[in-house]
């Protein structure tokens, strides 16, 4: 507990007023120049890079290869929140770090194809920025380079991608749906921390570890996907998800760390690291899964190589959408695979009848559990 407490503390240090980020000024990427001096309205931003800036506040970024990376700045001339349009055009192959931090006035940004390297911190705090569409070139979305994009309700991110680095999209508050393509095999730490309204998350199978925090505190969270092929899974990974009442654990992950998922700080009673009421882990017998739960004393159940008995569509909840598949299947409407079939046959007789859709309705109204 200590050291996630001490780690969200010095993630605010950086971030909030007093920190190292919060003292920097919003005409951070300003020219020396004299308050009589007329303000600039092009520059140079990479050795074949340039940047034209117009009295309708479109920033263009045009040329041949990489922004400067480090240490150079857009020189605008003017307050960063004058920028509400970003073009990048054709040819640029890079964006340099910090690039548009602050730009806090930002609603629209184009990324060309040309694109394959997206520094950190590159649209931190554009608060006003809502959708993103990430070029298919890129194969990394680099730390903070979303951190507190408090508007943003939309990402695309390519297939290409196989780092989320950290802090990626922490504090982006209106985050409602991520998609992480199948080519994702890391999750940086805290990438996804304080999305408060993040409702649903699927981690496809070839991700081989998620660090430590990647979706603490997503208030809103009810569902979370492993994916079979998922490895470790860090420390405080789901911590604070209080609306995440269980998961579906498959029997790859061989490491669950301290408090990854069950626990969450009621604010209403100032308890911190309190167990969220009745939540169920799934998995297999004799994994980490199992052993996590007894550990914790939180519900385990056992399933089979074929998923839950009951959850037909192996969505890690058993409900109205499962009995709905098994009552096509009896009428002839639409058949269950191989797989739904095992999950559908409660009785085990080998068949599926109106016998085994009538335990699971008598599970859903809670009359008697499977």
């Amino acid at each position: 507990m200590k050291k996630i407490v001490a780690g969200l503390l010095a993630v605010s240090m950086v971030f909030g007023a007093g920190g190292v980020l919060g003292n920097l000024s919003s005409d951070v990427f300003t020219l020396t120049a004299s308050a009589d001096e007329e303000q600039p309205t092009s520059g140079k931003c990479g050795e074949n890079v340039t940047w034209v800036f117009d009295e309708d506040g479109t920033l263009t970024i045009s040329g041949e290869g990489d922004m400067y990376l480090v240490d150079k700045p857009i020189s605008l001339g003017r307050k960063t929140d004058e920028v509400k349009k970003v073009v990048i055009e054709n040819g640029v192959t890079s964006i340099g770090n910090s690039a548009f931090t602050f730009c806090m006035n930002l609603t629209s940004v184009t990324i060309p194809n040309s694109v394959t390297k997206i520094g950190k911190y590159a649209f931190m705090s554009c608060g006003s920025l809502n959708k993103i569409n990430i070029p298919n070139g890129v194969t990394r979305i680099s730390d903070y380079t979303f951190t507190h994009c408090s508007n943003l309700k939309s990402v695309t991110i390519p297939e290409n991608v196989t780092y989320i680095g950290e802090c990626a999209f922490m504090g982006c508050t209106n985050l409602t749906d991520i998609k992480i393509p199948n080519s994702v095999t890391n999750i940086g730490e805290c990438a996804f921390v304080d999305c408060d309204n993040l409702t649903k998350i699927t981690i496809p199978n070839n991700v081989i570890k998620m660090g430590y925090g990647t979706f603490a505190n997503c208030e809103e969270l009810t569902t979370a996907v492993i994916s079979d092929g998922v490895t470790s899974i860090s420390e405080y990974a789901f911590y604070g998800c209080p609306k995440l009442k269980s998961v579906t654990i498959p029997s790859s992950v061989r490491i669950i760390g301290e408090k990854a998922f069950g626990y969450y700080n009621d604010k209403e009673k100032d308890i911190i690291g309190t167990t969220i009421k009745n939540f169920t882990i799934r998995g297999t017998k004799d994994t980490a899964a199992e052993k996590y739960a007894k550990n914790n004393e939180f519900r385990f159940v056992e399933m089979s190589d074929a998923g839950i008995k009951g959850d037909v569509n192996n969505d890690g909840k058993i409900n109205i959408t499962d009995i709905t598949k098994i009552a096509l299947h009896i009428k002839g409407k639409k058949f269950l695979t191989k797989e739904q079939k095992l999950r559908a046959d409660i009785n085990n007789d080998g068949n599926i009848t109106i016998t085994d859709l009538t335990r699971i309705a008598a599970h859903v109204k809670g009359k008697k559990s499977l």
